[in-house]
């Protein structure tokens, strides 16, 4: 039986779907309900159910970011609209989404939720379809043993060691290389998204995700002219790839294009994961590979700029943005946002300039142009959340401009403007902090802050405080500009970052010390927010402790 969760504020509305039908007569059963997006969130955990019927307007979290929430967890749950609103937009975001199906509660017969769940188990039994064919090509891994192991090591040693040609001849021969042709590329094959895939994984299951990647690789390539892949580091596999002689250079792309869509094709098909790859220059033998991979990876590096899942080529004017210092670039972001804090106006002017005083005529540099407008939007996004400040006072619009710096002609004129927008949310925050809470929403944050570590409700404080609690929301979201959840969530994480840095305790302890009750859901929210895993942020906070930024 396929398991059903049912979100809805109104409690007749989930009442309905239970009599509704004879649930009996499907192979669906309904788990559990929920009145709310959180609420059902911390369900989904323990449930995990196979489809979801979720209403859109809802107090605390909405359907539409209850779903957002959830495909963060799982990319496939199905899900099915059940709304009063006979909206456009609302259609529109669900389909957005990945929605099932969007339907009106007035209008819902009982043969209408038979057939969406006719269709719903349909969609589930082709999923199941994948998954068992996935499993026969792709589970065996009786074949993963010590052979492979010296074989993957084997091929680390020709990519990255300086061997004679007699060398690379006696591995090829000792190890059986399928290296056939005297035309060869190297593919840097990145999975997009690995550490968050793979951040829950025990070393077991880590190894045979890895070993199954490789296999999907390999076959693809040898389903063409051969060669072979190893697993690499960091979500990382590298393929040597066989190469008919090249007569042209359009050749060469037609047949590296032919090569990296298989690959594709078959990760897409038993795995579902989204990949970048980085393409080498074509050469003659082996004898530099090491070259030719460097420029495979740094072509695959360039999806900072470009964005995830492409095919990037090297060429001359890939190697020239290769050059820039990402590292020292992150850290001059996060000078920004300490001077941004700090309320330094003019350090914080100068700092935006600092940024943009670079050379960026040409297409590559224009990508870079880019990734710097969109680091600058993510800050301002979430010094506004901190801060309680509304678009609407801050862009004379109640939404982010993205689009913005599109309108102007000149870096400088987009330079000039982001400065003149930091310099506005620094007053805005200025004044937000400056401003005396009433008696009743300061004791509502004194008891946040003394008891955040705890499992309180909004129950709680309104008891506490002696106020209604639909009152206290109100007032609560109204003096402070965020409803009293999301403030307990940004003061956990905040409480977290600081025991991230300065402890050595597991991820899990940092969890329950800040007051969560769930290491998947802490590390959902962190990444929410923060816009990286808690694993992440350690991570660079130790290369800025350790000085090699």
């Amino acid at each position: 039986m396929y398991k059903v969760m049912v979100v809805d504020d109104e409690k007749p509305a989930r009442e309905t779907l239970n009599y509704l039908i004879d649930w009996e007569k499907t192979s669906f059963v309904i788990v559990d309900s929920a009145k709310n997006g959180k609420e059902a969130l911390d369900k989904y955990i323990k449930y995990k159910p196979d489809l979801i019927i979720t209403d859109i307007q809802m107090p605390v979290m909405d359907g539409l970011e209850f779903i957002r929430e959830v495909r963060m967890l799982k990319r496939n749950q199905k899900f099915v609209i059940l709304s009063c609103h006979e909206n456009f937009y609302y259609a529109k975001e669900a389909i957005k989404l990945g929605a099932s199906d969007y339907l009106l509660k007035d209008l819902l017969t009982s043969n209408d939720l038979y057939e969406l769940l006719e269709k719903v188990k349909r969609e589930l039994e082709e999923e199941k379809e994948k998954f068992t064919n996935y499993n026969k090509v792709v589970f065996d891994t009786s074949d993963y043993n010590y052979k492979e192991e010296l074989k993957n090591i084997a091929l680390k040693s020709l990519t990255f060691e300086n061997m004679t040609m007699e060398e690379m001849n006696n591995y090829i021969d000792k190890f059986n290389l399928n290296f056939r042709t005297s035309y060869f590329l190297v593919l840097c094959i990145f999975i997009d998204d690995y550490k968050k895939l793979t951040e829950e994984m025990k070393y077991t299951e880590l190894k045979i995700f890895n070993y199954q990647i490789k296999k999907i690789i390999n076959e693809s390539i040898d389903g063409y002219f051969g060669g072979e892949c190893f697993y690499n580091e960091n979500g990382q596999f590298v393929a040597i790839v066989c190469l008919e002689s090249i007569t042209s250079q359009l050749k060469f792309y037609a047949d590296s294009h032919t090569i990296c869509q298989r690959i594709r094709k078959g990760m897409t098909k038993y795995m579902d994961l989204k990949l970048t790859i980085g393409v080498s220059e074509s050469f003659h033998d082996l004898k530099n590979i090491n070259k030719y991979y460097n420029e495979a990876l740094n072509a695959a590096k360039l999806r900072i700029f470009m964005g995830k899942g492409k095919t990037i080529f090297y060429n001359t004017n890939i190697a020239k943005v290769s050059n820039i210092d990402m590292g020292a670039l992150d850290k001059k972001l996060d000078e920004l946002k300490e001077l941004i804090d700090k309320s330094d106006i003019e350090k914080t002017k100068k700092e935006v300039e600092v940024l943009y005083n670079n050379n960026l005529s040409g297409f590559m540099q224009y990508n870079y142009l880019k990734y710097i407008n969109s680091c600058l939007f993510n800050i301002i996004m979430e010094n506004c959340k901190e801060h309680g400040i509304n678009y609407i006072d801050l862009f004379e619009c109640n939404y982010l401009p993205v689009e913005k710096p599109d309108e102007f002609e000149t870096v400088q004129e987009i330079c000039e403007w982001f400065s003149q927008i930091l310099v506005k949310m620094i007053n805005l925050q200025l004044n937000k902090d400056d401003k005396k809470y009433s008696f009743r929403i300061k004791e509502a944050i004194e008891y946040i802050e003394k008891n955040y570590n705890k499992d309180i409700s909004l129950e709680e404080i309104s008891d506490e405080i002696g106020l209604h609690k639909g009152y206290l929301c109100r007032l609560f979201k109204q003096e402070t500009g965020v409803n009293i959840t999301d403030y307990i969530i940004n003061y956990r994480i905040e409480k977290a970052k600081k025991l991230i840095v300065t402890t050595n305790d597991k991820l899990y302890e940092i969890a329950e010390k800040v007051g969560f009750s769930n290491a998947q859901y802490f590390s959902l929210k962190f990444r929410k927010i923060t816009g990286k895993t808690p694993i992440e942020y350690r991570e660079s906070s130790n290369i800025r402790k350790a000085g090699n930024i």
